[in-house]
């Protein structure tokens, strides 16, 4: 990134990055699927470094007789990140969220995200297929792919995200890419495991 000074002179280069490590415990009660998960998080912006951490949680249930789930989540409940001697608020966001199984191993989703702290609303639709494998076996591969809207204030409207995941002895290995917009874009890869 091109840097600048107090009066907007050109100031040379700087790098930033953000890395996230988390740990999510999830457990299914009855019909009822819920689950947190402990974010531990770090921010350089020019070698000035932050560190926050945050709490997500959320809920899921199947619906009787049809091949439906809902599900609320809230994501980013934390005091920030502190740089120095400021702090920054995480994008606190509330979001609600259908997913329908018209055929074993396709899945059609559609949620609604709501960031509190920059007030708008975020809709995204997507799609899973598994070409083998499924949700309660040991092994599969699935293609994701999703469409973005109504974040305009985030500049990502109408962009495309695609993703894969790989399930092998019970940990599930995914990748995913999105576009942030002006930023570029975020790859996301998660390991997950199954006790």
């Amino acid at each position: 990134m091109e840097g600048r000074t107090a009066s907007r002179s050109k100031a040379g280069g700087y790098n930033a990055y953000d890395q996230a490590a988390s740990l999510t415990l999830a457990r299914q009660y009855g019909a009822y699927n819920v689950g947190g998960t402990i974010k531990y998080i770090e921010s350089s912006i020019a070698g000035v470094k932050g560190t926050g951490y945050a709490v997500d949680m959320g809920l899921k249930r199947g619906l009787k007789g049809i091949p439906l789930s809902v599900g609320v989540a809230v994501q980013n409940l934390g005091p920030g990140i502190k740089y120095l001697s400021q702090r920054d608020p995480l994008p606190l966001s509330v979001s609600a969220g259908i997913m329908f199984m018209p055929v074993q191993g396709f899945m059609l989703n559609f949620d609604a995200r709501r960031y509190v702290y920059d007030k708008y609303t975020a809709y995204s639709l997507g799609t899973e297929y598994a070409l083998f494998g499924g949700p309660e076996t040991m092994s599969g591969l699935n293609l994701r792919g999703g469409v973005n809207g109504g974040a305009a204030a985030a500049g990502a409207a109408g962009a495309f995200s695609a993703g894969a995941g790989i399930k092998l002895m019970n940990a599930d290995l995914d990748y995913a890419m999105s576009p942030e917009g002006k930023l570029g874009s975020t790859q996301r890869i998660t390991l997950k495991k199954k006790f």
